[in-house]
Parts: C-alpha cells; structure tokens; sequence
C-alpha cells in the first residue's frame, strides 16, 4: 500500500489497469468509505440472465461526484449509470453464462483521480433451471507428480438442452475418497497430494460424476513421469519457476521446500539429473 494513502482511496489509472477480482480483493478490507451497498443483502441469489437491481447509501458528509458499481459481472454496465445524486439506484442485467458467487461494490468519485470504494457484497447467480445431466472435462486423470493441478469444469444440461458451466456454483460439491492422494484445492483445482489411487466425485442438483484418479510413485525430480531426470524436466520445472506457491508441502516441484517454486529450485535439480543438464533461457 502507498504511504499516505487510505485502504479506500485509489488513482484512477489503476480502476481500469486492474481486473475487477483483483480490484475487489485490494478494498475487501476497507469500512471507512462513505458508501455502502444496502440492497442486494451480502450472499442474495440472483437468476443468471435476470435482472439485478443495486441501491447504494451515501452518508450524509460525504460528496461525490458521482457513484457507479463495479463488478465482474456488471461489466461496462457500471461504467455507463453514473449517478450525480440520490437516489442512487442501479439496474442491471446478469450474464447468462456465469454461475457462482461474485462480488460487486459501489464507487464513489471524489475529484482529481481518486475515489472510494465501499466493502464488497457477494451476490450468487445460480441457476433454477432442473439440470437432467452433469458431466466433467475429464473422464480419468492421472497425474505426472504430487502438486500437479488440473482443472475440473463440470457442465450441467438442462431439461431444454442448454449447457451451463456450474463448476463455480456455491452448490455445487466435491469430494476425494482419499485425500492422501488427491484433493480439491482453490476453485475446482484437482491437486495430485500423494503415490495411489482414488476417485473424485462431483455432484450438483442430486447428480453425480466420479472421476478414477491416478498418481504415480516418482523419483525425485522427474516432472514428466518418464522414470528420469533430465532436461525435459528442467525446462518443465523453469517454466514454472517464477515465484510459484508450492500447492502443498507435497508438491514435488518445491524441491528445497521453502514453499515457494522459484529458480532456487531449478538449481538444485540440476543436481539431480541422470546426464548433461542447464539452464534453460
């Protein structure tokens, strides 16, 4: 954070240099602006393609030139319903195609750049359609090496033919009959925790799909699962190596365990290679 600045005042350049997740995330701390969202209620449950509507409070001292919401979801919406004055009442349309919690706040322009921004509320589209079959991107996984993550998406088919993305939706469930050797970490993230067998089931609106999943015993070091070390896994570690989080104290990767995959890790399976490896550039 700048020095002098409050948590709820931002340039403007940065408004629009950053996404709309990462913009929320740096004034999800903030409860000293003088706005807030009163209507949708935090956790409200919005229809997917349905309309939103977003009142925002403005406390009595406080003068903006004008205040808009922001959102992933609301778009360039927010962007175009600036109001000078009360009330401060704003309708949207929510996308079709997106279910699963998301956050909005309201912004408030205060004069040259700077703004203020009040805490986020969640709103979560789901859907009310009746889902007749769930399926999932992946039939069988079976990984390279403990710490290595693939993505689940899982779609579900309504009653009409529609395909929805539902991998996000807060009911949606997931679960590892072993989590000694896989689990589900962050959104939808499939993470090899260990050596074995297990399946992953996913189950959405009564139905469920479970996944075989596969995590083969490796030698230190070999990232590909050819039963070497060399240069194939250097340049596969390297391309990772930049400041990574290590997805557990299991990931294979973090070779010096410090928690973090970085080059420090790419010197040392140098060490550990079967024949001639280097830095890759």
């Amino acid at each position: 954070m700048l020095k002098g600045h409050t948590p709820h005042r931002c340039m403007k350049p940065l408004l629009f240099s950053l996404g709309f997740g990462l913009l929320l995330l740096l004034i999800s701390q903030d409860a000293m602006a003088g706005l807030r969202i009163i209507s949708p209620v935090d956790g409200a449950v919005v229809a997917p393609g349905g309309t939103l509507t977003v009142t925002v409070a403005v406390d009595a001292n406080s003068h903006y030139l004008n205040v808009r919401v922001l959102g992933e979801v609301i778009g360039l919406q927010g962007l175009a319903q600036g109001a000078a004055a009360p009330p401060y009442q704003f309708t949207f349309t929510m996308p079709a195609d997106r279910i699963g919690p998301h956050q909005i706040t309201a912004m408030g322009a205060i004069g040259a750049g700077r703004a203020d921004f009040s805490a986020p509320v969640t709103i979560d589209l789901e859907t009310t359609a009746a889902i007749t079959r769930l399926s999932a991107n992946r039939a069988r996984v079976t990984f390279d090496y403990p710490g290595q993550q693939i993505p689940l998406v899982v779609t579900g088919t309504t009653e009409t033919g529609a395909v929805l993305d539902v991998s996000h939706s807060s009911r949606m469930s997931y679960h590892s009959a072993d989590h000694t050797v896989a689990m589900i970490a962050g959104p939808r993230l499939l993470t090899a925790v260990g050596p074995g067998s297990t399946t992953v089931t996913v189950a959405y609106q009564g139905l469920a799909v479970t996944i075989p999943v596969e995590v083969p015993k490796t030698i230190a070091g070999d990232f590909n699962g050819d039963g070497v070390v060399d240069q194939d896994d250097v340049n596969l570690l390297a391309a990772a190596a930049v400041n990574l989080p290590a997805a557990g104290p299991f990931d294979a990767r973090d070779l010096n365990h410090d928690g973090v995959i970085n080059q420090l890790d790419v010197r040392q399976l140098l060490s550990l290679c079967t024949g001639p490896c280097a830095m890759s550039r």
